[in-house]
């Protein structure tokens, strides 16, 4: 690390700038994996900064991947698999096709690009990918882990006081629903499902054999007159895809 300049920029705390600076070291090569980087004290007594500024660099590291922490041996690089590194990645050449463009993209699933937290979600995955958990299959209904910060979250945002037992986590809508369709079919054969509607819905009710009822969706909404003439005690709906407009759901609205 010697070889180094460290160059500090007015605006931004230290032990940031020093971070940020020997993760480009490390993801530019310059530092191999199992390198040793020098102790707190020395690059400390080097930038002329105060051990807790080296200190809280190095521990921002550790807890990424980039470094590891050996006892008494001192800090050593990590070896990375830079799966997320902008400069390695090809760009994504879509189709071409002939549509008319929209103003706003309600699929489910688009990820506006421009808000995704890339740089986190590049920390977070070179943090996780050094546990042999990674590795192996988990539970089929969720990580534990996660469903314990759920329970704080829900009962913090929402008010709502469940156990990590009354949680089920799915890899997408449609898996959950075909988790939810186990519960259903005992009670229910038959669900009103909306027509046109989401096909993955349609295709986990199908594989529970539930009977499906069409209740018509149209430019300006579903018409819930139609409920009056149809006889399943169950429907699913997708709100967030169309508005409803009705005397019934104005009423259910007050």
């Amino acid at each position: 690390m010697k070889d180094f300049i460290f160059l500090f920029t007015t605006g931004e705390a230290k032990y940031k700038q020093i971070y940020q600076q020997i993760k480009t070291l490390i993801e530019q090569g310059n530092l191999k994996s199992n390198d040793c980087l020098p102790s707190i004290r020395k690059l400390a007594d080097t930038l002329q900064v105060s051990r807790n500024t080296t200190l809280t660099a190095y521990e921002q590291l550790v807890a990424e991947g980039y470094i590891r922490g050996e006892g008494r041996k001192g800090y050593f690089v990590n070896t990375l698999e830079m799966i997320f590194s902008q400069e390695e990645m090809m760009p994504y050449q879509p189709a071409q096709k002939v549509r008319q463009a929209s103003i706003v993209d309600f699929r489910a699933g688009s990820v506006d690009q421009q808000y995704f937290p890339l740089k986190t979600w590049r920390q977070m995955a070179n943090q996780i990918l050094q546990l042999k958990d990674s590795y192996v299959y988990g539970d089929s209904f969720g990580e534990q882990r996660l469903k314990e910060q759920l329970v704080h979250y829900l009962l913090q945002a929402r008010g709502v006081k469940i156990n990590e037992e009354d949680i089920i986590i799915g890899s997408s809508t449609q898996q959950l629903l075909v988790y939810l369709g186990f519960l259903l079919k005992e009670d229910f054969d038959s669900i009103i499902v909306e027509n046109p509607g989401y096909i993955g819905g349609r295709e986990a009710f199908q594989l529970h054999n539930f009977t499906m009822e069409p209740l018509a969706v149209y430019e300006n909404g579903t018409q819930l007159q139609q409920l009056a003439h149809l006889q399943s005690r169950l429907i699913y709906v997708t709100p967030s895809h169309h508005l409803i407009r009705s005397p019934i759901s104005r009423q259910i609205k007050k």
